[in-house]
């Protein structure tokens, strides 16, 4: 079974990931948590038409970006 392992005590941690349907079509999201499981920040949308190494790039990307537009947050 698979489980969440949080980040070290006073840093965050975010989890991404994407799908890719057959015609090629991706979206992406993620969540941004403490070192308790608590809910920081989420994201979710649609990338486009796209591999899916692709997609996993734009997955994180899009959680990086988010989390400099929160410049306060310890990741």
């Amino acid at each position: 079974m698979l489980r969440w392992n949080p980040p070290p005590l006073g840093t965050l941690k975010l989890n991404c990931d994407k799908a890719v349907m057959n015609n090629k079509l991706a979206s992406c999201g993620g969540i941004l948590r403490d070192s308790y499981g608590s809910f920081i920040l989420a994201f979710a949308g649609l990338i486009g038409r796209c591999s899916v190494a692709q997609a996993e790039l734009w997955a994180i990307y899009h959680g990086l970006r988010l989390i400099k537009a929160n410049s306060s947050l310890l990741v």
